[in-house]
């Protein structure tokens, strides 16, 4: 396995599991409207402005984790958007 930051070229695959993965993960607990009004097309395009422009998206990192050249998982994560959630001497 390997992990690497996502670049723009990843965001269809980006947009593809995030779908997938909500609907995994949130089958009977949010309304099913609301999981099937899930868009790949329009996760794909979040993600692709994220990648794109990471300082309009609060710095947000996204790192892929690949198994055999594919992607099996991902994380993000983005400065603190609230104050009083940061941590004295922790970098944002």
């Amino acid at each position: 396995m390997t992990i690497r930051v996502a670049t723009t070229e990843d965001a269809a695959e980006l947009g593809k599991m995030h779908v997938a993965s909500w609907k995994e993960t949130y089958a009977g607990m949010l309304p099913d409207a609301m999981l099937s009004a899930l868009s790949v097309e329009r996760r794909t395009a979040m993600w692709d402005r994220i990648l794109r422009e990471p300082e309009k998206a609060d710095s947000t990192v996204v790192h892929l984790v690949e198994h055999q050249s594919q992607v099996v998982g991902f994380g993000s994560r983005r400065s603190q958007r609230d104050e009083s959630g940061k941590r004295p001497n922790c970098p944002t």
